[in-house]
């Protein structure tokens, strides 16, 4: 039983469950994605692509970036890495990420801000979730 499901394991997503995670670590969250592991469209982005801004300035607020110079422009690498380490060591107990995850019906009886139902299916599992309030 879940308390949030959360869509997506780029920046939007791993900041809401970092934001879950500070407004109480006891709930029950999960992040999913198609992609194998987290980072988002920066799994997609070519080798060269780096921030535009400082580091400080993006990823997953209150994670360490572990880069001791605050004017770096991070690269791919170390953007997806800041990424793996927040999912692998920063999320407390009760909080996952589920990687490979399609979306057969992206809530297909949703009422907005009354709940629906929700269709995930990834190998080996299905699973089918009721959220109480979908925005």
């Amino acid at each position: 039983r879940l308390d949030y499901l959360v869509i997506g394991g780029g920046f939007s997503g791993l900041n809401a469950m970092s934001a879950l995670k500070r407004a109480n670590p006891h709930l029950r969250a999960v992040c999913v994605d198609p992609r194998p592991s987290p980072g988002g469209s920066w799994n997609e982005f070519y080798p060269f692509v780096k921030l535009h801004a400082p580091h400080p300035m993006f990823g997953v607020d209150g994670h360490s970036w572990g880069i001791p110079d605050p004017t770096v422009l991070a690269s791919k690498e170390q953007v997806l890495h800041h990424f793996t380490s927040f999912v692998d060591g920063a999320m407390p107990a009760g909080f996952a990420y589920a990687g490979g995850v399609r979306y057969e019906r992206l809530m297909s009886t949703a009422v907005p801000g009354k709940g629906g139902h929700l269709l995930l299916s990834a190998c080996p599992f299905r699973a089918r979730t009721r959220g109480k309030r979908l925005s």
